[in-house]
């Protein structure tokens, strides 16, 4: 008996590989993110360069999974991506600081990484905008 060829289901398996794969990537960036995050001694331990760069990948693949597969996976790659690369790395400061006041580095490193964390959600506004084609003047405080 012959197979037949369904490019229905041949593009549904590609979907859900390249979605298993995206989502494998963001748990192993995850992983070290969390492992490293847990050696930290100092606030400044959070913001060594191979952190950021392993913060950088996470926000590029759950932004990718994100707008790759909007329904069955855009709410946990945005959580996955709220939590580990903007949340804990300020609730982990805050639990490393040893006295009241924060230093003046601590402060710039933190104030950068607030920064960058809404510079990158005002980019996921514009390109929910711009992939989906909203209007979304006059609902969200937004220019």
């Amino acid at each position: 008996m012959k197979k037949s060829y369904n490019p229905i289901s041949d593009v549904r398996n590609e979907t859900l590989d390249l979605t298993k794969r995206l989502y494998r990537s963001i748990t192993d960036v995850v992983h070290i993110l969390d492992e490293q995050r847990g050696r930290a001694s100092t606030v400044l331990d959070l913001f060594v360069p191979n952190l950021e760069a392993q913060r950088m990948k996470l926000r590029d693949y759950c932004e990718r999974l994100m707008f790759f597969d909007p329904v069955n996976c855009g709410r946990k790659s945005e959580e996955l991506l709220w939590r580990k690369g903007f949340y804990d790395v300020v609730s982990t400061a805050k639990r490393l600081r040893k006295v009241p006041l924060w230093k003046p580095a601590e402060t710039c490193q933190l104030r950068s990484h607030l920064q960058a964390g809404i510079g990158h959600y005002h980019h996921i506004l514009l390109r929910l905008q711009l992939d989906f084609k909203l209007d979304l003047r006059g609902i969200i405080d937004f220019p």
